[in-house]
C-alpha cells in the first residue's frame, strides 16, 4: 500500500493537500475544533475535508477525521496488545 504525502501550502485555503499519487490529490483544512471551518467562514467549495482534534459539528457536509478518537482507539487496541 502506498502512502499518502502531505504537501505544505499557501496560508490560504486549504491547509494542505493529500492524496495516494499525485494524480489525484484531495484538499483537507485543519482546524483544532471542525466547526471552527465554519466560524473562520472557509469555503465548501474546494475542500475534501477537514482534520481536526474535536470534531463538534456533527452535521458538517465534509469528511471529517477526528485526530482525538483515531488516538484513543490506537492506544486502546495498543493496550489490548500487551495485555493479551
Amino acid at each position: 500500500m502506498r502512502q499518502s504525502a502531505a504537501v505544505p501550502q499557501r496560508l490560504d485555503q486549504p491547509h494542505g493537500e493529500v492524496g495516494p499519487n499525485q494524480c489525484q490529490p484531495t484538499h483537507w483544512e485543519a482546524e483544532y475544533e471542525s466547526r471552527n471551518f465554519q466560524t473562520h467562514m472557509h469555503p465548501l467549495n474546494g475542500c475534501d475535508g477537514i482534520v481536526c482534534w474535536i470534531n463538534n459539528w456533527p452535521e458538517c457536509p465534509l469528511e471529517v477525521i477526528e485526530l482525538k478518537s483515531v488516538v484513543e482507539r490506537l492506544a486502546k487496541g495498543k493496550q489490548n496488545l500487551t495485555t493479551d
